[in-house]
């Protein structure tokens, strides 16, 4: 945990704290939108009589999400409902929905990538400066929660994402034991049993952004 390392500095402190704030009053915005324009353009106006199909980052404001981003680099927003019965193909659906969550994460961080790669080649940004430290956190961040969107886990879409491929009698399990499902996955979360697959997944999205952004 960052929060107790012998080198903290102030200036990185107010680094992380500018960049939990444009996540949080950016980045989240943009992501439980998009995920509601998506939704309802394939049928579902759920999230729209629900408040959620807007910009305003408060709608989905969530306060333990925001201090668990600030300290341990993964956090979240209020969960935004669908109804899967109002899609044309519900499972089909469901998933083209879901994935527009990880995806908001993975262009926002491959927008800062572009940004750090344009400023090195006009060399705008100083090779050490607060800016490069800046939009380094914030790729990072973002890459951090585009991962951790895989969890099958609310408010997360790891579910929503991965019953695609997975039987009709599997998805009416999760839903009718999800009380249950939660606790395990929390508690496979502490334990450190998900951080092979969830580092293993960031190293996956971390490299095609290097790529799709030539920052390495």
């Amino acid at each position: 945990m960052w929060f107790l390392g012998k080198d903290i500095t102030f200036e990185y402190l107010i680094i992380r704290i500018l960049v939990v704030m444009i996540i949080i009053f950016g980045v989240f915005p943009l992501k439980q939108y998009f995920y509601s324009k998506v939704a309802e353009s394939l049928g579902d106006d759920t999230p729209r009589i629900t408040g959620k199909l807007t910009l305003n980052p408060f709608a989905g404001f969530d306060f333990l999400g925001a201090l668990c981003l600030l300290l341990f680099n993964w956090g979240w927003s209020k969960d935004i409902l669908i109804n899967p019965l109002n899609f044309k193909n519900p499972r089909r659906d469901t998933f083209i929905t879901g994935i527009t969550a990880p995806i908001t994460h993975i262009v926002a961080a491959a927008v800062g990538g572009l940004f750090l790669n344009v400023a090195g080649i006009i060399n705008i940004l100083p090779v050490r400066s607060f800016w490069i430290s800046f939009i380094t956190l914030y790729i990072y961040m973002n890459v951090m929660l585009a991962s951790m969107e895989f969890l099958p886990l609310r408010p997360f879409k790891g579910f929503q994402i991965l019953q695609v491929i997975l039987p009709g009698s599997a998805v009416k399990w999760y839903y009718k034991n999800y009380n249950m499902v939660s606790i395990v996955v929390c508690v496979l979360l502490i334990f450190g049993i998900f951080s092979g697959p969830l580092v293993y997944i960031q190293n996956i999205i971390y490299n095609f952004i290097i790529r799709l952004t030539c920052i390495a």
